[in-house]
């Protein structure tokens, strides 16, 4: 693509969540050139205390957005149960409190924003 966009305005909906809840991360995404552009923006969340060694950046989210030239647009993803959950073994998972690290790039490897996250259940 010839387009180049820029990642920034992070926002968190809640420092707390229970284990029912949800929460919802955003950024907003700005085409700083002057053609129209696609580009998938990606969230991905690393616990920062896992039990276990999962990988260290996990896909829980996407979407494809496209803008005209200098056009913004704030992408709002839902952070859950699901999305912070760890597997066991045994067909078993678990959601724990600690600390998360949430990131937003064009791929794993061009992280463009990023924030660390404290999960305590209320």
């Amino acid at each position: 693509s010839y387009s180049k966009f820029n990642y920034g305005d992070l926002k968190i909906s809640s420092s707390k969540m229970n284990a029912t809840g949800s929460i919802t991360a955003s950024v907003t995404l700005t085409n700083a050139s002057q053609f129209d552009g696609a580009e998938v923006v990606q969230l991905y969340i690393e616990d920062k205390v896992r039990s276990i060694t999962p990988p260290a950046k996990e896909l829980k989210g996407f979407q494809k957005v496209f803008l005209q030239p200098n056009e913004e647009r704030e992408l709002i993803f839902r952070v859950g149960q699901q999305e912070l959950q760890e597997y066991m073994g045994n067909n078993e998972w678990k959601f724990q409190q600690g600390k998360y690290r949430i990131m937003f790039g064009s791929s794993s490897r061009e992280i463009q924003q990023e924030f660390v996250w404290e999960y305590f259940p209320n």
